[in-house]
């Protein structure tokens, strides 16, 4: 019985093509052409049996259908498998990209995918006709005009996937998160933005990006192409996300944030980020978990990844803000910040880790972290608050530690103080529009009102802040860590 074969374009050495490429070969039961712009990119390959190198530019059409003909020469017209894989990378914010390197991101990411599916096409149906059918595998992304590329991409795929289905033709696209490949670090470890850029306050991020570092654990090209090549044989379609960690909230993922959003806040005059951390399985008393940027989880989640969101919105916010009108932030802290202080020298809490402190310690940086915005910003028209919601019922509750719900329902007036989600969400409302707070931030929110003192003599569900709530010697010294923390300069200084 003869082979099945795969094609994967884009198999330069160390790259996540070249994983692939070794992934399928290794199933000693499908026949590779692994391709690049070059032969001198192959070489690593070319000595493996039952693996044909091609010399393949995706955006050529000649050098496209020269790699049809090879490919009907070699197998008799039979190719089981298409991985696209090809791509190009570039690292600059859209306002300062150029357009012309721009459209050449895009003839690789989309029209170079589109065209090699086109010409192949012919020999994925014939294959769909034998058994079980041909496999388009698209690699996209999660991560600017590379992200913007491969989001287009993953559309283009999703439409091929319902095109291609009366064919017999399966498509499964492959978001991709952080893994260790040499990929952009051939773009350029000298990064620069132009004089003119509104995201000079990024340029230390982007520059770790242009640079191509990534966080220590990230997957590597041989485990992703693993994941790859499970999905592909074990009849997968649709998307699947590989080498993603804690991406959701990892600090150079939130530099990144989309420029949309900038914008929007720019053009609807919106004055206001309310900070609200992921408290469900991640954000609320969890169990001790190490994020890929080496934070404790609930730290990181509730507090740097907002503390690093608020630094590349800043410039937006302060050139908003008019002193009848100011621009406001709002955190959303909680009463829990009662059952932990801050360890500056100890943020981790490695060796005495505890989850309800974790939380509390998390939270206690919420409302430091709307002080120091407060003392800094407060006479550019800036300023900050910070919130406790209440008690809100939300199904987050249906994923906590049973005990851990007996136990905050077991203290004096708890129960009483339940809300619900809309009446949860009153004191963040109040504290982004009420006309009585303007000019007047660095307060501690509870139950529509500006909160007083809460002492330990008292029942733990009324309203207050705890005595270290304000504390401005560790608030600065928070600021300056967080700076570093998240690889920035502070650009107030």
């Amino acid at each position: 019985m003869p082979l099945d074969s795969v094609l994967v374009t884009g198999c330069t050495s160390g790259s996540i093509g070249s994983a692939l490429a070794l992934a399928f070969h290794s199933t000693n039961s499908i026949h590779v052409f692994a391709t690049a712009r070059s032969l001198n990119h192959l070489q690593h390959l070319t000595h493996l049996p039952n693996l044909t190198p091609i010399v393949l530019d995706v955006t050529s059409p000649l050098s496209i259908t020269a790699a049809v003909e090879l490919v009907k020469k070699t197998k008799d017209g039979r190719l089981k498998y298409l991985v696209n894989n090809a791509g190009v990378g570039m690292v600059m914010p859209l306002l300062d990209v150029d357009i012309e390197k721009a459209k050449s991101v895009y003839d690789v990411n989309i029209w170079g995918m589109l065209a090699v599916t086109q010409a192949f096409a012919p020999l994925l149906v014939d294959a769909g006709k034998e058994r079980e059918g041909g496999v388009v595998v698209n690699i996209g992304s999660s991560a600017g005009i590379y992200h913007t590329s491969k989001s287009a991409a993953n559309l283009l795929s999703e439409i091929l996937r319902l095109e291609l289905e009366p064919l017999n033709i399966r498509v499964l696209t492959i978001v991709a998160g952080i893994i260790k490949t040499n990929f952009f670090s051939g773009i350029s470890s000298s990064f620069s933005l132009p004089s003119t850029s509104y995201y000079s306050s990024m340029l230390e991020v982007l520059k770790r990006i242009a640079g191509g570092e990534t966080p220590g654990n990230a997957m590597t090209p041989e485990e992703f192409a693993a994941n790859v090549l499970r999905a592909v044989l074990n009849g997968k379609r649709g998307n699947r996300y590989w080498g993603m960690g804690t991406l959701g909230w990892s600090v150079p993922v939130v530099g990144w944030f989309p420029g949309w959003a900038l914008w929007h806040s720019v053009t609807t005059r919106g004055h206001v980020i309310s900070h609200v951390g992921a408290e469900g399985s991640r954000g609320r008393a969890t169990p001790e978990v190490t994020t890929e940027d080496g934070f404790e989880s609930q730290f990181q989640t509730n507090h740097l990844s907002h503390f690093l969101l608020f630094c590349l919105f800043k410039p937006t916010l302060l050139a908003s803000a008019t002193p009848e009108f100011g621009s406001r932030i709002i955190n959303l802290s909680s009463l829990g910040h009662r059952r932990g202080e801050p360890n500056l020298n100890n943020i981790n809490l490695t060796g005495c880790y505890d989850k309800w402190r974790a939380y509390g310690s998390s939270k206690t940086c919420n409302i430091w972290m709307a002080n120091e915005i407060e003392r800094r910003h407060g006479s550019k028209n800036l300023h900050a608050f910070s919130v406790h919601p209440g008690g809100v019922v939300t199904p987050l509750w249906n994923s906590m530690d049973p005990e851990d719900v007996t136990h905050l329902r077991s203290q004096s007036g708890f129960d009483e103080s339940l809300k619900s989600p809309e009446q949860g969400a009153a004191t963040t409302v109040w504290g982004a529009v009420a006309k009585c707070l303007e000019g007047d931030g660095g307060k501690y929110l509870d139950d529509v009102q500006i909160a007083g003192p809460w002492t330990a003599d008292q029942p733990f569900a009324l309203p207050g802040w705890a005595p270290h709530a304000y504390d401005a010697a560790r608030e600065s010294e928070l600021w300056r860590l967080s700076l570093d923390w998240a690889g920035l300069k502070d650009a107030d200084a």
